[in-house]
């Protein structure tokens, strides 16, 4: 699901999450729930998604 930044945030506050994961473009980030926070970089997501061939 595509959702800017804040209504990512709204959403989590609304199942009382502190925090969120967030990927733009390949960069995953985390942040806390409040508006305006700021954002830490995590490193690239690809490089944390395994992915399974079918077979």
């Amino acid at each position: 699901v595509a959702l800017d930044h804040d209504a990512a945030c709204e959403l989590g506050r609304g199942f009382r999450q502190d925090a969120i994961y967030y990927v733009e473009g390949d960069r995953l980030l985390v942040s806390r729930c409040g508006q305006g926070t700021k954002r830490y970089a995590l490193g690239s997501f690809r490089e944390r998604v395994c992915a399974r061939t079918a077979g």
